[in-house]
């Protein structure tokens, strides 16, 4: 064969590559869709980079089949057959782990830094979100649904009683549970969900103060109430129960209400109607009966509304964050805010406290898994998980300075650690790693 001939056949042949199958988590694609399709084409330093291992590869593809052409055979074909599967593997390994990793993911330049003395350590349990001031729930690596209160000094655990699904070959679990709302003296409100009948119910830890009678105290919530509309939570005296509701007939869009139940039989039941906050989405968050002040989540922002349903406060929205229910933290009039999702950019932490305000930009390719201030205002703990499938970002918690954003705190966990972060009492920062709960003791 000529070698014009032959140099034709092998440009011709070279464009092959980009027919070579690109195996992602989700879905299947072939090498030239990555031009076309996904992230990269939001940057073009990313598209260029693809561009140029494309070219690359079709060169590399275009001298082998002007070598195959110039003089063709099995003995000179058998080579494609042995180089394909190494030419398959590092393909997928470049466009799917390398270069995105490049272009999602920032690497990790901050050093370690622990200066915090070690107060004491809660082996073989894992903190939850759910925390007061003075007291943090967490549950047992071993058995997940069995819960304790950690309380200091010394990391002393309160083992909470609490029923226990069992498991059935072929069926499951009888039912789950899950804490959805807890307050000081160890109270908290139990959501159990029986699974065959697909049926939930409440019930009321009662707490320390309970004395003799520990056993869970069932909820009965109000008539016509909906799975629908969100877990009951407890007042901060722990003596009524909040349940946010529907009124009949009312929408679309529904209008809301929220029953107040006291545990006190001789109290009597109250309704706040929010009907003049208009139709929107609400999430209890707080019910303080000494100031008869509800604090809703409303669509994007926080609000207190009196019993009468008429506004009282607007909680102030962050410049830069995204927060969502679970991602605002109040005190009085100073807050804590921080992304609860981001596509592919940087994770934002915003805050406005008595030391100071601020914000803070978290490497590329991590998502805020848990943040917190101390009763202060002084120190913002955050916790960081990637959020990515690769990559090799480490699970980080550290704490910053409200009132310039330095960084004070760093220790570096596993990948998918992802621990929350609190601060207990006026002296402890806490996280957890793979041996527990690890409470350390912070300067004044």
């Amino acid at each position: 064969m000529t070698r014009p001939r032959a140099a034709g056949l092998a440009f011709a042949a070279s464009f092959s590559v980009y027919l070579i199958p690109l195996v992602g988590p989700h879905a299947v694609g072939l090498l030239g869709e990555v031009f076309f399709q996904g992230e990269a084409r939001k940057s073009l330093l990313w598209t260029a980079t693809n561009c140029a291992v494309a070219l690359l590869l079709q060169l590399l593809a275009a001298g082998y089949f002007y070598w195959f052409f110039g003089k063709p055979g099995w003995r000179r074909g058998i080579l494609l057959l042995l180089a394909f599967p190494f030419v398959f593997l590092v393909t997928q390994w470049v466009y799917l782990v390398a270069i995105p990793t490049r272009f999602l993911e920032e690497p990790d330049v901050a050093t370690e830094k622990v200066p915090w003395p070690l107060e004491c350590t809660a082996p073989g349990v894992s903190q939850t979100n759910l925390r007061t001031p003075s007291e943090l729930w967490v549950r047992y690596n071993s058995q997940p649904n069995q819960y304790a209160v950690l309380t200091m000094p010394g990391c002393h655990l309160a083992n909470v009683s609490l029923p226990q699904p069992k498991f059935r070959p072929g069926v499951g679990v009888d039912f789950m549970i899950d804490l959805t709302s807890v307050t000081s003296g160890g109270r908290a409100i139990v959501q159990n969900y029986q699974t065959k009948e697909a049926k939930q119910s409440w019930w009321l830890i009662p707490g320390a103060q309970a004395g003799s009678n520990p056993s869970l105290v069932p909820l009965e919530p109000p008539a016509g109430h909906s799975g629908n509309s969100g877990a009951p939570i407890l007042s901060t005296d722990g003596q009524w129960v909040a349940w946010l509701e529907v009124i009949p007939e009312t929408g679309p869009p529904v209008l809301h209400r929220v029953f107040l139940q006291p545990r006190d039989p001789r109290e009597k039941e109250q309704i706040v109607d929010l009907s003049a906050l208009g139709p929107e989405t609400y999430v209890l968050e707080k019910l303080d009966m000494h100031y008869e002040e509800l604090t809703l989540w409303k669509t994007e922002q926080l609000i207190t509304v009196g019993f009468d349903g008429q506004l009282k406060k607007e909680f102030a929205r962050p410049a830069v964050a995204r927060p969502q229910q679970t991602t605002y933290l109040e005190m009085g009039q100073y807050w804590l805010a921080w992304d609860a999702y981001r596509e592919n950019d940087p994770y934002l932490v915003e805050w406005s406290l008595p030391s100071g305000s601020g914000s803070h930009r978290v490497p590329r390719g991590r998502a805020i898994t848990s943040a917190a201030f101390d009763p202060a205002g002084k120190w913002i703990a955050v916790s960081v998980s990637t959020s990515l499938n690769i990559g090799k970002a480490q699970d980080a918690v550290y704490v910053l300075s409200a009132s310039d954003g330095r960084e004070v705190f760093r220790k570096y966990l596993p990948p998918y650690t992802r621990s929350p972060v609190a601060f207990l009492d006026v002296d402890f920062f806490v996280y957890s790693d793979q041996v527990g709960v690890r409470v350390l003791r912070f300067p004044e």
